[in-house]
């Protein structure tokens, strides 16, 4: 550990986040055709922010940052506690098989 910044969020409990995945397929009864739908809903990215702080900024300890550090990075928000908007896809597809002769 080089500073007890890194113990700011070491435990984190991000909150359960469901995946919705649904997937049909329906074979129509024409010349061989069938469809298929695919639904997907997963979780949003997770939001992350931190700010680079001048060492100049730092007080506190009563000396300059060890080892010529000119910068200190400090987290702003919490992991796990922000996330983006959910992602929602959807996938409809019709196909049609072929029979290929047997070449003997």
């Amino acid at each position: 550990m080089d500073s007890p910044a890194d113990l700011l969020f070491c435990e984190t409990k991000p909150p359960f986040q469901t995946q919705v995945k649904l997937l049909g397929i329906y074979p129509l009864p024409w010349w061989g055709f069938q469809t298929s739908l695919t639904f997907q809903s997963v979780p949003g990215p997770q939001i992350t922010a931190s700010y680079a702080a001048p060492a100049s900024s730092v007080i506190g300890l009563g000396r300059p940052l060890s080892g010529g550090v000119r910068t200190v990075t400090v987290p702003l928000v919490a992991p796990g506690t922000m996330y983006g908007e959910r992602l929602n896809q959807v996938d409809l597809r019709v196909t049609r098989a072929f029979r290929v002769p047997n070449p003997r």
